[in-house]
């Protein structure tokens, strides 16, 4: 965990920013100390990259807001299904699901492309951290081996 002043530092923009990505819901952070600091964690400083990637390629904050919740559902989602199969319809299509979206808001996600997000969703301790977060332990994992299902390996 570091604190706003660590972060706003380390990403190369002001605590004043940071303050106000909270207040608008953009980027909340992790935890607070004894005397009301805010905390951020690797997760939040994973976020906030993408949001000033996002701004750096100009997109409005409340657009970049929606791209980044509707990602979390996308795997609130996939954990809402970790008691099912990976090869059952339902979770398939959840796959094509992500995979559209990708290509919609940040680059043609090919099956290749999607296979090898797969495999960095169940081995990369952040990204793993990241989607299981937003749908439960063992999401990350249970996404990654619908991918490997939906993309034929």
């Amino acid at each position: 965990m570091m604190t706003i002043k660590e972060a706003s530092r380390l990403a190369g923009v002001s605590i004043r920013t940071l303050q106000y990505y909270d207040k608008i819901g953009l980027l909340h952070p992790t935890g607070y100390t004894e005397s009301g600091y805010r905390l951020y964690d690797d997760a939040a400083l994973e976020t906030l990259q993408q949001i000033l990637l996002f701004r750096e390629l100009e997109f409005p904050l409340k657009e970049i807001k929606e791209i980044i919740q509707n990602f979390i559902q996308l795997f609130a989602e996939f954990g809402e299904m970790k008691g099912h199969s990976p090869e059952e319809q339902e979770v398939q299509e959840q796959v094509k699901k992500l995979q559209e979206y990708i290509s919609e808001h940040f680059y043609q996600c090919s099956n290749e492309i999607l296979s090898s997000l797969g495999e960095m969703y169940a081995a990369n301790g952040e990204f793993t951290a990241n989607i299981d977060k937003a749908g439960g332990e063992g999401t990350a994992r249970f996404a990654a081996e619908a991918i490997k299902v939906y993309c034929g390996r």
